[in-house]
């Protein structure tokens, strides 16, 4: 489903979303991890949609479960940068600072001795977007981090670094 909901066919993606939900509901106790990662991946179709109140929803409701867990699940560092995001659309920019600023947090705490993580590039760059709209003259910092971060884990070509280069150029 994420695959389709990459590709821009969002009907497709969002009927194999609808057929998985209603086979992993009828097979996992209802606060099972891969409910979570399936409530981030319909928020991110929500995104698609422009349907930031939706995507919310299932943010939070994603972010409830993995946060409900004993086990790391690495998709609540992305639920909570898209959260912070997404709460930047919907305008509450003291919401999604603080998401942003968690999500950063539990990245550099998860690196495991790494000095790379893809999960901490993106929560930077999430950070970055929120530093941006707040007027914070840390951004250019953060986002600097953000891109060293991204560059040495995805590659220059990655849709993050590409947003992370146009937020740079446009500062």
């Amino acid at each position: 489903a994420p695959a389709w909901c990459a590709e821009d066919d969002l009907a497709r993606c969002e009927a194999l979303l609808g057929r998985a939900r209603a086979q992993l509901q009828a097979a996992l106790p209802a606060q099972h991890g891969t409910l979570g990662t399936l409530e981030m991946e319909e928020a991110e179709l929500a995104l698609a949609r422009r349907d930031p109140a939706t995507a919310r929803a299932h943010f939070l409701r994603a972010l409830s479960i993995f946060e409900a867990r004993k086990e790391w699940n690495p998709n609540r560092l992305r639920t909570m940068s898209s959260l912070a995001r997404t709460e930047l659309q919907l305008g509450d920019k003291a919401a999604a600072a603080a998401y942003a600023t968690r999500a950063v947090a539990q990245a550099r705490a998860q690196l495991g001795g790494f000095a790379q993580s893809a999960w901490l590039g993106d929560a930077l760059l999430a950070e970055a977007e929120v530093e941006n709209a707040l007027g914070d003259k840390e951004v250019r910092a953060t986002l600097v981090e953000a891109l060293a971060q991204l560059r040495a884990t995805t590659g220059d070509e990655a849709p993050a670094m590409r947003e992370a280069k146009t937020l740079l150029a446009s500062l």
